[in-house]
């Protein structure tokens, strides 16, 4: 009997920081949030900036400095807060990590990926329905987002729910039909409800989409029962 694999991990994913872009920061005053007028100045736009491409470099302990500068500098700019959780996600300072988007959620309600990373830590750290809320509130705010889909996906996965996983990767796949990591978690799901043929497909999919691990396990899986069905 063949061994059926778990839905892959929260932090498989993740992680995920958006282009740095002008917006208006919000804080809250008298228990209501309020715009400041205009974007972060240019010195923090660009501190948080480097810090982004230090993180792409691997040096989360040298974006995490920047983060802090930035917070000095104005205490209100929501994706300095994002950085400094990025930071110290990369880092393994989870709670930390945990403050630091939540920080960033009160500063902007609406900040889609500060939702997504902190349901992300939630899940590393086990609380797999506080995951599910924060991704739940990702997708509110904005319905196109696949990436809270997806690990929203793993999250119930992780849960025993392969259903309600597998319904969240073809909303993933809905929104984007070449997002691989869906359709090799989507066979997943599908292997664990017993619908092998089902799984093989998609991992047949996902490994024309580059997906190393899909096409080992199609090779491995899938062709002698593909063939025993002629």
């Amino acid at each position: 009997m063949q061994k059926k694999r778990s839905i892959l991990k929260l932090s498989f994913l993740a992680r995920q920081i958006l282009p740095l872009v002008a917006i208006a920061c919000t804080v809250m005053i008298g228990g209501a949030y309020k715009a400041i007028a205009g974007p972060p100045s240019p010195s923090i736009s660009e501190i948080i900036k480097q810090g982004r491409l230090k993180l792409n470099r691997g040096q989360p302990e040298q974006a995490l400095l920047d983060a802090r500068t930035a917070i000095e500098l104005n205490s209100n700019v929501a994706e300095a807060y994002f950085l400094l959780g990025r930071s110290q996600q990369d880092i393994g300072l989870k709670s930390d990590a945990l403050s630091s988007y939540s920080k960033a959620i009160e500063l902007d309600p609406r900040y889609v990926s500060a939702y997504s990373n902190r349901g992300l830590v939630k899940g590393s750290l086990g609380d797999m329905k506080g995951a599910i809320k924060d991704f739940d509130r990702a997708i509110e705010v904005d319905k196109s987002f696949a990436v809270a889909y997806l690990n929203r996906g793993v999250a119930f996965g992780a849960m025993g729910n392969a259903r309600a996983a597998l319904a969240d990767f073809n909303s993933a796949i809905r929104v984007n039909p070449k997002y691989t990591d869906a359709y090799q978690n989507r066979g997943i799901a599908k292997e664990l409800m017993g619908d092998i043929k089902g799984a093989c497909t998609d991992w047949k999919l996902a490994a024309a989409m580059g997906s190393v691990e899909s096409r080992s396990w199609h090779a491995k899986q899938c062709m002698r029962i593909l063939e025993t069905a002629k």
